[in-house]
């Protein structure tokens, strides 16, 4: 039996570590198994990865987890940063763009340095737990007194600053997404991994077979060997670090950015405090701000034309144009610079906020087109609403004049006479139509009494005897005609003459 004498703290510490590497353990095993599921006997010449990782931390106490998941996304915000700008820079080649390559991942280097490299944070970390007599409170005045006001990184809050704070931090590291306040309890005790040899073996040797699997690696060492394979867990960290970088060098990779829009899950509700704070600690911010130094908006010069056209409309020749050639009338047109926007193979580059000046531009070119199409036709219909009141204020002037003048006239004894009179004209006008009809029918009789003309005989006897027939009928036919017509004539005459007849005895008896 082993007997060790700990603390609550120690304890409770202990137990902590022995469930996180159980933790660690099923997890491991739970992947070989995936991959062995997954797994074929054929030879694999690509692979797909997916690397799902905890965004920036930023708590009111941060201590030594916080510290490794930290570093871990500056690892990861450099290598967006300088793939991101390869990608970049790719492009402008194949475009044809003169850029001078600037490596972006070169910004975070020194608060990396400060962290992973000899005689910084974890390094200096690793060092202390060698010391048995070492202390949380000596290493961060090691800390201090190295980097303090020496590293550009690094800096001590102000008694101010940590006033009133139930754990106070002892130094700022300057992240790229915020400055973070790192407490260092406890932190020698987290980095040795004090995970007891005896409770290892115990687990190697458990009766539960499946306990026995996840622990059967952990073989007791002697002292000089367990001086050999000693490792804290920075180291471990720094370790599986690079091995996760190295492979991200090695692949093509695809960036997701995941946000949460609230904290109490609720649909259609945006906080914007957060989403602001989590783009600022998923390096979404940092990427703008590298994407800014190049040309970030770019545009095919089809699209351009189509779009931007309005904005020089008078400048570009009728007919047909290369979208290249309009492209440019149309950027020489607007007076940029060359420094403003860049002329690719297939597209037209810009800066950040020429491409929202080029907008506003557009929008207050359709709005004075727009206006002067309204005001021609407001124009339009208020000439012609003012052209219908013109013709009726002429049409009331008619009307009232004629009411007048009716009147004026209606007891009017010559008009009462007029009035009596205007009937008669109308039956001199029949007599007239009735001398016409009758010349009409004289020349009707005339042309019926004249003697129908003789048909040309044919050749052939036999035929003269087939038409006999016919021709008496057709004449007899065609004398049948106007006799009719006459008849008809005569009719219409004698019915107008007695209605002529009955009229005047009418006005006569009047």
């Amino acid at each position: 039996m082993v007997v060790k004498s700990q603390n609550s703290d120690q304890v409770y510490f202990a137990t902590k570590a022995l469930c996180k590497s159980i933790f660690e353990r099923v997890f491991k095993w739970l992947i070989q198994k995936c991959n062995k599921a997954l797994d074929t006997k054929k030879p694999r010449a690509n692979y797909c990865g997916v690397l799902d990782i905890a965004g920036f931390e930023i708590f009111d106490f941060n201590t030594f987890e916080q510290l490794c998941i930290n570093l871990t996304n500056e690892r990861l915000q450099q290598f967006f940063n300088h793939h991101m700008f390869i990608l970049e820079q790719e492009e402008y080649k194949r475009e044809g763009i003169n850029w001078q390559f600037i490596d972006f991942g070169l910004d975070l280097e020194a608060s990396i340095e400060l962290m992973e490299k000899p005689m910084g944070i974890l390094p200096m970390l690793d060092e202390e737990c060698m010391f048995p007599k070492a202390t949380d409170m000596t290493y961060k005045e090691k800390v201090i007194q190295q980097h303090n006001k020496k590293h550009p990184k690094l800096s001590v809050p102000s008694i101010k600053e940590t006033k009133g704070m139930e754990h106070p931090p002892h130094f700022n590291i300057h992240h790229y997404a915020g400055v973070v306040g790192y407490n260092v309890e406890d932190w020698l005790t987290k980095n040795a991994d004090p995970l007891n040899d005896n409770v290892l073996d115990l687990f190697r040797k458990s009766a539960m077979p499946f306990m026995a699997e996840l622990f059967a690696d952990c073989v007791p060492a002697g002292p000089k060997e367990r001086k050999k394979t000693f490792q804290t867990m920075a180291m471990m960290h720094r370790k599986s670090l690079n091995e996760l970088m190295g492979m991200l060098n090695s692949t093509y990779p695809h960036f997701i950015r995941c946000l949460v829009p609230n904290e109490t899950k609720t649909p259609g509700k945006v906080q914007a405090e957060l989403i602001l704070h989590q783009l600022r600690c998923n390096g979404v911010l940092e990427g703008i701000r590298i994407v800014r130094q190049g040309f970030p908006n770019r545009i095919p010069y089809a699209d351009f034309k189509q779009r931007y056209q309005i904005l020089a409309a008078s400048a570009i020749p009728a007919g047909f144009i290369e979208a290249k050639d309009a492209t440019q009338i149309i950027i020489k047109h607007l007076a940029l610079t060359d420094d403003e926007a860049k002329f690719g193979n297939t597209k037209v580059f810009f800066r950040a906020g020429i491409l929202g000046r080029l907008e506003d531009l557009r929008d207050e070119k359709i709005t004075e087109i727009l206006t002067a199409f309204q005001a021609l036709a407001r124009g339009w219909i208020a000439r012609k609403i003012f052209k219908k009141l013109m013709e009726q204020r002429v049409g009331v002037v008619v009307l009232q004049r004629n009411i007048r003048q009716h009147f004026i006239l209606r007891n009017w004894p010559w008009w009462k006479l007029f009035t009596k009179v205007k009937p008669l004209l109308s039956i001199a006008r029949q007599e007239e139509e009735i001398r016409a009809k009758e010349e009409e029918m004289k020349k009707a009789l005339e042309e019926a009494r004249r003697p129908l003309l003789p048909r040309r005989s044919s050749k052939r006897s036999t035929r003269n005897s087939r038409r006999k027939g016919w021709k008496s009928r057709l004449n007899s036919r065609r004398s049948d005609k106007p006799l009719s017509m006459l008849r008809t004539l005569s009719s219409n005459l004698r019915a107008s003459r007695r209605n002529s007849k009955r009229e005047q005895r009418t006005h006569r008896q009047d």
